[in-house]
Formats: C-alpha cells, structure tokens, sequence
C-alpha cells in the first residue's frame, strides 16, 4: 500500500525521528549562511549560485553586450560606452571646462504606443516600490543632450524626476508573464543593437555620479572600495563598489543657483561622500572628471565618472563611513547604502586598467566600479611620473 507525505508532514516526521538535533543544527547553519551572503560582505559566493536574480534589471555581461552589439564599449567586457573621455585634457595639463545648459520645466516623460507595454511600466515600478527599492522622490536632472568642441563640453539638462528613472532606466528587465515582453526587448527590437538616444523621452535618462576615492598605504594610491547593500535600486549584487555614488539632483533653489557645473553635479558629488562616507571637502585633497560614459545594464542612463583623492588613511575612512551608515539607517525613507565593512574580506584590486576590464567579475566588482577602475588606471598610466603636478595643479 502506498502513501504520500507533504513536505511539512516529512519535515515533522523527520524531526520526530531525528533524536540528535542534526536538522536544528542544520537550520541554524542555513541561517547563519543566508545571513552572510545576502545580508552582511563578510562572506559572499560566486554568482553562478546565486539564486535571486534581479527582477528588475540583468546584470549578465554577455546578454548585455549582445543587446548593445553595435555600441562600442571603454573596453571589451565593460558594460559602458563612451560619450566623452576628459583624461587627455588632464594629463596634459589643459584643464576640464564642462558647461551646463539647463532647459526650463520638469521633464515630461513619453508613454509607450502599445498599452500593454505601459502597463509593464505600471506594475513594474509597483513591484520596485513593493521591494523597498523606491521609498521617496526627488528632483534630478535629465541629460538630454551632449555637445563636444575642442576645448569645451556642453551638457543640455532639465529637471526631472526620480519616480521618472525608477519607471524606466531602473525597471528594464521586468516580466509580467515569464519570458514576456520587458521595456528593455521593446527597445532593443526597435534600435537593434544600439542603446536608446538620449532624446528618446520614453526613459528618464538621469545623470549618475560616481566616485572612486583613493588614499595611501605604503607609498602606494589604495582605492576605497565599500560593500554595496542589497536594499539599493542597483550594484545590489553583494559585490564591491565605488566609494559614493548616486542620482545628481536639481539643485533646490534652481532660480539662485549659478548655471555653472560646480553647483549643478560637482555639488551633487560632494553630497554623496558626506551621506556614504561622512567626508566634508576639506577631507577630499582634489575631485576630478574623468568620463561621460552610458551604461548597457540601465539601458543608456548616463554617467560621470570622477576621481579623489584624501589625506585619511583606512581606519579613519571605515570609522567616517560607519558612522554615516548608522546615521542613515535611522531615517526609514532611505535605503542603507552600503554594509559595514567587513572585517574578513577585502578587496583584490587590479593594478592596470586592462586587469580592471579583464577581471572584475571574478574580483567580485560590480560593473560601474570596474568602469570607474578601468578610467583611474588609464589617468594612472597616461599621467605617469606626472600624476601628482597635475594634482596640484589647476586642473
């Protein structure tokens, strides 16, 4: 005669057979090993076992570079392609002059034609507010458009939202049904194998900051790389990341703030090394564009890549961003950014821009900092014995 047992019924049949304790003890190991992969950087295993894909955005290399297979990448492997590289102008002493145009009135997104399509944005960005990956808006600013001359860059900009980005640039990849349409193969049938423009009004393409802080250590330029959280939008993928990154915001007193790119993006990256890392402007030494780059996993949203330098040391970094850290988990409208700082893992960083490229996944480096350490290490090598005139310099 045969019977069949649930998965509860046998769990509870077990237990009652299972006079040692062995599954208690093995619940409590599944436990403690949930709690440092997906919750803590003390520990974190390779991707291949992950198994909580990204719902809302893929971060696989090879589909990404197939989907944008005419783009050019920095470099192979790299999910970005350039828009604007300033390092040439550094190394040789000229100076970076980037200018901002900004465009009168809050952005007005354009919906999709297809109904159904609109409604993968509708359930899509409530599936990210229902993941806490959205909490509170704010103003940001729009990249419409990019214009180079000889000795300028011209960025054309205007007011946004960031409910904008999250229904567009931040939801890419989601389903309604399992291997349905996504906003993302809409785009990608229509351009085949380009990104979408930047005067494409379907997608937010709001301005990133990011930056990669160095200090030194026995002589030598460390980067400071953190522990990304798991709770924010994207780079959740429990890997290394840049040391301060975020939306640029519209300043708030638009009407009596100078059109200058200081106070429009330089301002906005200040911000964010006070809010990740608790550092004020007089701790960073010089900040430095490096790159205007799009990038290939949030279909096309620009960013500016920078470089820092401080005069604190490792111990006086942790204990800064530590207590930046508590301070932010304190307010429930914002996403903890970023883990404590392990204190069993640590980073292998690469020493030339081509291991960057190369080698970042298995380093376990998150896209957008491979990018950032590809760019430093360029500047690093074409700057060479000259790296620290042009510091202090005027450049």
């Amino acid at each position: 005669m045969a019977f069949k047992l649930s998965l509860p019924e046998f769990l509870n049949f077990f237990k009652e057979q299972d006079k040692t304790g062995y599954l208690e003890r093995l619940n409590i190991l599944n436990k403690l090993y949930f709690q440092l992969v997906y919750n803590t950087a003390e520990f974190r295993v390779k991707k291949t076992v992950h198994t909580k894909p990204n719902p809302f955005l893929s971060h696989n290399a090879d589909i990404a570079n197939h989907r944008y297979r005419k783009e050019t990448p920095i470099y192979p492997g790299l999910l970005y392609t350039e828009e604007v590289c300033f390092i040439e102008q550094l190394v040789k002493g000229q100076g970076v002059d980037i200018r901002v145009r900004p465009q009168i009135g809050l952005f007005q997104m354009e919906p999709f034609i297809d109904p159904e399509i609109e409604r993968i944005r509708r359930d899509g960005f409530s599936a990210f507010q229902q993941a806490r990956k959205f909490r509170y808006d704010s103003d940001v600013i729009r990249l419409n458009a990019i214009e180079k001359t000889d000795t300028k860059t011209y960025l054309t900009i205007q007011k946004a939202l960031y409910s904008q980005q999250a229904k567009s640039n931040l939801i890419m990849d989601y389903e309604i049904a399992s291997s349905g349409p996504s906003l993302r193969s809409v785009l990608c049938d229509e351009y085949e194998g380009r990104l979408p423009p930047l005067h494409d009004e379907r997608l937010a393409h709001t301005i990133g900051v990011t930056m990669l802080l160095f200090f030194m250590q026995d002589s030598f330029l460390v980067p400071f790389l953190i522990p990304r959280s798991r709770e924010v939008a994207v780079l959740n993928e429990g890997e290394w990341s840049d040391s301060a990154s975020g939306a640029a915001e519209w300043p708030k007193d638009e009407f009596n703030t100078p059109q200058t790119f200081e106070e429009y993006i330089l301002d906005d990256m200040y911000m964010e090394l006070k809010e990740e890392l608790g550092l004020n402007k007089t701790d960073v030494i010089n900040i430095l564009p490096l790159a205007i780059a799009r990038e290939f996993i949030r279909a096309g949203k620009p960013q500016i890549f920078f470089i820092g330098f401080t005069h604190l040391n490792y111990n006086q970094l942790v204990a800064r961003m530590e207590v930046a850290r508590q301070k932010t988990m304190k307010d429930p409208n914002i996403p903890n950014e970023m883990y404590k700082m392990p204190a069993f893992r640590n980073p292998s960083v690469p020493r030339t821009a081509k291991e960057a490229a190369k080698n970042s996944e298995a380093l376990g480096i998150d896209a957008q900092s491979a990018a950032s350490l590809y760019y430093a290490h360029k500047f690093f090598e074409k700057a060479g014995d000259n790296l620290f005139n042009i510091l202090e310099g005027d450049s």
